[in-house]
């Protein structure tokens, strides 16, 4: 280096000593302008000068000519000294005040480094600064985003320097010492006024800065790789923020420490290789919308060349994957994709400008097959029909013409609609009746029908009005299948034979609904077989059991005449994913035990598990006996209240688990009545109380009574019938439902009534308790704008959480509170909470359900897409008790005979969805009829096979 006062232009020019292949050294006059605060800006000359020849150094180790050219360029110290790399002083930054002449090292669009060097006449700052070859190529760079090899620090807030924090250079000289000696391999470091420069080269010559973790003198931290800036380093390192230690005396280790740290966290992780799948090079072209092409410009180990996500993280972790996320999930659409152009052939669905060629050709080829083919069954149906109108066409009037034809073109007629007047139609063409077939929705439309009213049924089918099959017809439907006592095999074929069509596994599932109908104690003798049907049904084993127990007893062991039976025991099959409903069993009894109930059910359990209907749940109300045939059981889970929600089904192959569950319809009524029982008076049998005030009755009936009058009011669902129920509208659940609702205790909110806080509360929980567990089907929530009623789709689904950690725990502090209290006795304490047969039904259902939904959608147990809590529900046995109550004429309550009797008709037209306006639950389906092409089952005819 020459002196100071040396003119710097009678430097020899050093580009002269150019060799083949070396890019070409520039020389450029600066323009005196301020300082800059850039990233390789330094106010000493001889800081930039030694800060390239030790970059020089350590990249060119294996070039001695072009690393001895570099630092000849650079000059020697104004005492005399060599060049050769030294730790920076303060001489060497005083030896050189008027002139420099520095160098920048870059990498070019190859990854080769070239050299620009530029000569400062009027400025005392030496720039070290790359040239405008150093920036990779846009082809190389993310598009959209500014890529520079110069980063900026002064750009990105927090990062330079404050004015205050100006290290003196021995200090910066012993940092620099102390970092370099610590630093992992291929690591270097350079520095300027504003921090410590730490890059990672590659391995390759010629030299690439792959990583760069730069640390302000102030402690902020900026990590960048492949010249793009990543977030910050807390959230890629998972480190916790801690503040800022800067390059003071005080701190000098906890500074090194804070760096070193750096860049070994760094060192843990990798670049991520992107979608570097070669055999898909093909597709990069067609998604640049996706990612963009890396040719690997910053020599890379780990590819060679690879197509990149728009949102590549760039840093992966060594050990867990090569790849980030983004650039995963881009490689399986690129896999798709060139799987989709191998295809010879594509969906018909896919849109036609997403097609190759070959693709396009084969669609084309196979839509002119197909049209060619209808063209020829269209020509072949015409002639068919032309054929059969001659033979078989009648003449009607012209007028009659005319409306015939307007009609059945009429836009407004339904499916249903039409294909009952093509019925009628061709009925009345026949000439005998007996030579029409009828369609299987007319045979159930009609068993329907007969069933309501038989007499009714023959009125309009004898004034000639409609044409509808004749009773010995519909005879020979509804006694295809005989009843029996128990368990009826023509019932569990018919639901086999349904079931063995679905092909997914988890259409085979169904719950088992459990519950009594009250019959008339009437005896009949069946016909078809010669037995009396009436009396209780009793087998070997439950006579041998009579016998044994009169023995025991000490009574002659006589067998007692059968008794009478009083109550139809029965069990419905209900598909969780399908449609399937039909009772499948009827057990007449007299008084049920919980050994009677045991013992049927897993007989009922047994033959459906034979038949392939798997039974994941048992569905009953809550009956005392219902209960103890629930603690009957080993439970396979333990709770703290000793309850039995589960058990082994050992009828199963596969030896899966049972899940008890009691009637949610069932216990909102019972919550009901606890409520409507709760306040002071004579004829209240409780008063609940929670937190010191009183959760009374007459706070539903003070909100009625107060706004009856009104024209509009809040609470329009409170009603005569709801606020004041009598015995029969007690057992509507709906009447239940709309007391226990949002809507009440939004209103009830609105009074600011003193002591009703948790009258509030208890209204609000109990709804939501009844939506979550309630869900009819999947549009449920966003008609009503609840939630709570959407179908379950994962086993982390928030609501269970709700139902035990809330609703559940709600009802245990209660019982803790009210069980805490030392002014209340014993029968006190049982009249301030729900009813512990309520609670203890409440705790069953919860956990049995949450069990039962989470093994239905587990992928390793059974695997289903979704479920709907309203298969759980008794609903569907209770519409079968309407039908059967309707089915008896003005007699309310059947006999055994005619409930078995018409257990076959009612499963038969099960498709029809027709909703009844009386009973005690709401009914599912839609308005219309569901028409149906299934096949029925037929008796066969005396004399044919």
């Amino acid at each position: 280096m020459s002196d100071s006062n040396e003119p710097v232009m009678d430097k020899p020019q050093q580009p002269a000593r150019k060799k083949a292949g070396r890019k070409k050294v520039a020389k450029k006059k600066q323009v005196h302008k301020p300082k800059s605060r850039g990233r390789y800006n330094s106010s000493q000359p001889a800081v930039a000068k030694q800060l390239t020849r030790d970059l020089a150094e350590c990249i060119f180790s294996d070039d001695e000519e072009r690393r001895d050219y570099i630092i000849e360029t650079c000059g020697n110290d104004s005492d005399g000294s060599s060049s050769s790399v030294q730790p920076l002083s303060d001489t060497s930054v005083e030896s050189s005040i008027h002139g420099s002449t520095h160098e920048s090292i870059s990498t070019d669009m190859e990854g080769h480094e070239s050299i620009a060097v530029s000569t400062d006449l009027d400025s005392e700052s030496s720039v070290l600064s790359p040239t405008p070859d150093s920036r990779p190529s846009s082809a190389f760079s993310r598009p959209g985003s500014s890529v520079d090899c110069s980063l900026e620090p002064a750009d990105v807030d927090g990062v330079s320097a404050p004015p205050d924090l100006n290290p003196p250079l021995p200090f910066i000289n012993q940092g620099l010492q102390a970092l370099n000696s610590r630093l992992p391999p291929n690591w270097t470091t350079i520095v300027d006024q504003t921090g410590f420069h730490f890059l990672f080269l590659s391995s390759r010559f010629p030299k690439a800065i792959q990583r760069e973790v730069f640390v302000s003198f102030g402690g902020n931290v900026l990590i960048s790789v492949h010249c793009v800036l990543l977030p910050s380093y807390q959230k890629l390192f998972e480190l916790p923020s801690k503040p800022s230690v800067q390059f003071r005396e005080e701190c000098f280790e906890q500074y090194c420490d804070f760096c070193v740290m750096l860049v070994k966290k760094c060192k843990q992780f990798d670049v991520c290789v992107g979608a570097n799948d070669v055999e898909t090079r093909e597709v990069w072209s067609e998604i640049s919308s996706a990612g963009y092409i890396d040719l690997n410009p910053y020599k890379e180990e780990s590819y060679q060349e690879t197509f990149r996500s728009l949102s590549c993280h760039r840093l992966v972790e060594w050990g867990r994957a090569k790849r980030c996320k983004s650039c995963t999930l881009l490689l399986r659409s690129i896999c798709k994709r060139k799987e989709f152009l191998l295809s010879p052939s594509a969906d018909a669905t896919v849109n036609n400008k997403y097609l190759t060629k070959q693709q396009a050709s084969a669609k084309l080829k196979s839509q002119s097959e197909a049209i060619r083919k209808k063209d020829k069954q269209l020509a072949w149906l015409r002639s068919r029909c032309k054929q059969i109108l001659e033979a078989e066409g009648c003449n009607i009037d012209e007028d009659l013409s005319e409306y015939f034809s307007s009609v059945l073109s009429s836009s407004k007629l339904s499916q249903n609609q039409q294909m009952f007047l093509n019925e009628q139609w061709t009925a009345s063409n026949k000439s005998d009746a007996r030579a029409h077939r009828w369609h299987p929705a007319m045979i159930r439309f009609a068993l329907h029908l007969h069933m309501v009213s038989n007499a009714a049924y023959e009125t309009l089918r004898e004034s000639g009005v409609i044409k509808l099959p004749c009773a010995r017809t519909l005879f020979d439907y509804s006694h295809a299948i005989k009843a029996t006592d128990g368990i009826n095999p023509g019932l569990v074929g018919l639901v086999h034979d349904s079931v063995k069509k679905f092909e997914e596994p988890f259409k085979h599932y169904h719950n088992l609904l459990c519950d009594g109908m009250h019959i008339s104690q009437n005896l009949v003798f069946r016909s078809s077989d010669g037995s009396l049907v009436g009396v209780t049904y009793l087998d070997e084993i439950d006579k041998e059991m009579e016998v044994f127990e009169k023995y025991v007893e000490g009574k002659e062991a006589i067998l007692s005449e059968p008794q009478l039976a009083t109550e139809m025991l029965a069990y419905m099959v209900k598909g969780i994913a399908t449609d399937i409903k039909c009772v499948i069993a009827a057990f007449p009894c007299k008084v049920l035990t919980k050994e009677m109930l045991y013992k049927r059910s897993w007989e009922v359990i047994n033959i459906c598990e034979k038949a392939g209907i798997k039974i994941l749940a048992f569905i009953c109300d809550g009956y005392s006996v219902n209960r103890a045939f629930f603690l009957m059981h080993v439970p396979l889970s333990s709770t703290d209240s000793n309850i039995v929600f589960d058990t082994l089904n050992f009828c199963s192959p596969e030896l899966r688990p049972i899940f008890f569950l009691s009637d949610v319809c069932h216990l909102l009524k019972t919550i009901r009545n606890c409520f409507y029982n709760s306040g002071e008076g004579a004829k209240k049998t409780r008063l609940m109380q929670i937190n010191g005030e009183k959760i009374e009755w007459k706070t539903i009936v003070r909100l009625y009574m107060t706004y009856k009058d009104s024209n509009f009011r809040k609470s329009y669902k409170l009603n005569p019938q709801n606020v004041f129920p009598n015995p029969f509208s007690r057992m509507r659940v709906r009447y239940a439902a709309q007391v226990l609702s949002s809507t009440v205790a939004s209103d009830l909110e609105t009074q600011n009534w003193e002591g009703t806080g948790e009258t509030i509360r208890f209204i609000r929980l109990c709804d939501k308790f009844f939506d979550v567990l309630n869900g009819a089907h999947s549009l449920q929530s966003r008609r009503l704008l609840k939630p709570d009623l959407a179908p379950y789709e994962s086993v982390d689904d928030p609501r269970f959480d709700w139902l035990e950690n809330t609703f559940l725990k709600y009802l245990k502090d209660w019982k803790a509170q009210v069980d805490g209290s030392t002014s209340l006795d014993s029968s006190t304490k049982d009249k301030c909470m729900l009813s512990h047969q309520t609670i203890t039904g409440i705790e069953i259902t919860i956990r049995g359900f949450i069990s039962a939904v989470k093994y239905f959608l587990n992928p390793e147990h059974i695997g289903g897409k979704f479920l709907m809590a309203r298969c759980f529900s008794q609903d569907p046995l209770e519409q079968h008790f309407s039908k059967q109550r309707g089915g008896g004429g003005g007699s309310r309550h059947p006999n055994a005979s005619q409930f078995e009797s018409k257990m076959v008709p009612i499963a038969l037209q099960r498709d029809l969805g027709i909703k009844k306006k009386r009973g005690n639950v709401t009914a599912e389906g839609d308005s219309d009829v569901t028409w149906s092409d299934e096949r029925l089952p037929k008796r066969p005819r005396c004399g044919k096979k």
